[in-house]
């Protein structure tokens, strides 16, 4: 590691333990008839305890979002409220009261409504697509400083943790509040509290792993099992200053392999992934950071996903644009192949909405090894959920900088769009478009585009299991390749999503190698004639919350390799189920 990025790591750390000394007091603006959004939990005696509150511009009605406990014949009790559910209560999508006794331990978001003789009345009862966090929304009415304020006729408490935001800082979210992140389901929660300041949480997984012809021969298969434990904690030192640790203990075992080979894998590991501390409002300014190892991530994971050593710098006075500067650095990197890259992100956010943002961004990376190979990116990207229903992203890269001593002339577009229907079973369409440019030998410049080696190309749409945005068996690299995929989904129970997706893969450069995917193939397997690289057919089911705290995925892949391969190539079939327990 250079003295510049030792020196840049130890000023970010000073700023933060200067920063901790700051002492946490109750706003001002938290009075009588202020709006406020809340999340927190019921603690041992029934009374809800805040960990975050939010101070809002204009006066609410009660709403409340949580798990549904009890049930009566006219009423519903959510988060120590019993509510009164009359024929004027609406539901979502086709519900009814009747169907109450079955949502009972589901996640609901109610609206409420003030009767005369203080009888709260369920107004309206969402059922479908809740996001599983305890929320409550509504007006202050009696404000006892330092540690308490009623809403709704009941109590909340406030503890020196206790994080104060406005309205206008809902962006903070976005920034700094993805501590906790899962891979292939809705968030997790922290469900061991240690005082007002600690939390702990951690899950136990198994992932099966099985694929056969993946070298484009049927007689091969493999068979992989990988148990794995993580724990996570998170220090809130002051109400803007968070410490959080991530460690993961795994295994890996081979368990099926033919044609058979002598040993059988047996690989153990242990990593720290994530050690950081986060600090947004330094100093009561628009200003924050985040530095030690950490989860750098995107929403299309195009440039990013994956735990390196990064210091990051946010400055947002100009609400909803947002400056952010990344230093990636391999202090202690858990993967070989990135400890020679020192790379540089420089990004403007505007952020209109929690799922309405747009960016432009710009990378440069300085690699030691003797490859030779500095690219520099700059692009733009956007995504957009139009109300929910919709789901529109695009992002268009450019490729600069050196390769080998040719200059980078390189390009690639990801594009696409869904559309949700307010239908039995809540489907989904979708369609999208991607493509990275590829080289041409017989110019001077190199053409092909490469991603970043930090990007994963998964998530979700409206599912509760990601999936690969191109493809489960190929998983390419967006180089020299051209994808056409389409997409149906549905949630045949609230708990339980489906998802079905078709690939179309074509080479935009037609050249003999193929060497950007997750088969294992020679060196030159393509006939250099012909552009067709095949077609593939992918199928994600999520369930989620299997008494309460257990998760499951299955993801299957099919590819089917098109004639641009030589010889008479076999189908490649994969498979993974996930099973996570969470605590």
């Amino acid at each position: 590691m250079s003295r510049t990025a030792r020196t840049t790591f130890a000023l970010f750390w000073l700023i933060a333990a200067m920063a901790g000394a700051a002492v946490a007091e109750m706003p001002a603006g938290l009075v009588e008839g202020r709006g406020v959004e809340i999340e927190g939990d019921l603690d041992s005696a029934g009374v809800f305890v805040a960990s975050d509150v939010e101070l809002l511009l204009k006066p609410r009605s009660l709403k409340l979002r949580g798990r549904l406990r009890a049930v009566g014949e006219d009423y519903l009790e959510l988060l120590g409220w019993r509510l009164a559910v009359t024929r004027k209560t609406e539901f979502s999508g086709s519900g009814t009261a009747s169907m109450l006794p079955r949502l009972v331990g589901e996640w609901v978001e109610v609206t409420v409504r003030e009767r005369s003789g203080g009888v709260w009345l369920a107004r309206r009862v969402e059922t479908e697509d809740v996001k599983p966090s305890v929320k409550i929304k509504g007006t202050a009415e009696r404000v006892l400083p330092p540690d308490g304020f009623y809403i709704g006729g009941r109590l909340v408490r406030v503890a020196e943790a206790t994080g104060f935001a406005t309205e206008e800082d809902d962006l903070l979210k976005l920034l700094f509040d993805d501590l906790k992140s899962e891979d292939d389901v809705a968030d997790g929660n922290y469900t061991i509290r240690l005082g007002d300041s600690a939390f702990l949480s951690g899950s136990v997984r198994e992932d099966v792993r099985e694929e056969s012809g993946y070298s484009l021969d049927n007689k091969e298969r493999t068979g992989t099992t990988e148990p794995s434990l993580r724990l996570e904690s998170l220090v809130t030192l002051r109400p803007n200053l968070k410490f959080f640790t991530q460690a993961n203990l795994s295994a890996s075992y081979l368990y099926q392999r033919e044609p058979a080979t002598e040993g059988v894998s047996n690989d153990v590991q242990g990593e720290l992934r994530q050690f950081y501390v986060a600090h947004q409002d330094v100093a009561g300014r628009r200003l924050g950071y985040r530095v030690g190892k950490q989860r750098l991530r995107d929403e299309r994971e195009f440039l990013f996903d994956d735990y390196v050593d990064a210091a990051r710098l946010y400055l947002y006075q100009a609400r909803p644009f947002v400056l952010e500067g990344t230093f990636v650095a391999p202090v202690v990197p858990l993967k070989e192949r990135i400890k020679t890259w020192t790379d540089l992100l420089v990004q403007v956010h505007a952020i209109a909405t929690d799922h309405d943002h747009a960016s432009v961004f710009a990378m440069r990376r300085w690699d030691s090894d003797a490859r030779n190979r500095e690219p520099v990116y700059f692009g733009v990207a956007a995504h957009s959920r139009l109300g929910g229903d919709w789901h529109v992203w695009t992002i268009a890269s450019l490729l600069r900088g050196e390769d080998k001593d040719r200059p980078q002339r390189g390009y690639a577009v990801d594009l696409g769009l869904g559309r949700r229907f307010d239908l039995p079973l809540s489907p989904w369409l979708w369609a999208g478009y991607a493509r990275g440019s590829g080289d041409d030998p017989d110019t001077q410049n190199s053409e092909g585009f490469r991603q970043t080696g930090y990007q994963d190309n998964s998530s979700r749409l409206w599912g509760h299991s990601n999936f690969q945005h191109f493809g489960e068996v190929l998983d390419p690299e967006l180089a020299n390749i051209e994808v056409v995929s389409v997409g149906a989904g549905m949630l045949p129970f609230r708990r339980v999503s489906f998802d079905a997706i078709w690939h179309g893969y074509s080479q935009h450069r037609v050249i003999d190698e193929f060497d950007r995917s997750d088969l294992r193939v020679v060196e030159k397997p393509l006939d250099g004639d012909t552009a067709n690289l095949g077609w593939a057919l992918d199928v994600a089911v999520g369930i989620r919350e299997v008494f309460e705290s257990l998760h499951l995925t299955y993801r299957l892949g099919y590819f089917r390799p098109g004639a641009a391969f030589l010889g008479d190539p076999s189908r490649a079939l994969g498979q993974r189920l996930q099973v996570r327990w969470e605590f």
